[in-house]
């Protein structure tokens, strides 16, 4: 989920005639931003479950 919205990002900069390269740079900090807090929190999840 979090890569098409990294795409849609790209894609309303293009549409738009924004700066595309940094649209990407962006597109990518948010994917791997949202990645590791899902990570994260999916992670701190199973510890709760788990009693720890």
């Amino acid at each position: 989920m979090y890569a098409v919205l990294a795409i849609v990002i790209v894609v309303v900069a293009k549409f738009t005639h924004g700066d595309v390269g940094r649209a990407i740079l962006g597109a990518a900090a948010f994917f791997v931003v949202a990645t590791a807090w899902s990570w994260w929190r999916f992670r701190r999840r199973v510890e709760q479950e788990r009693g720890g």
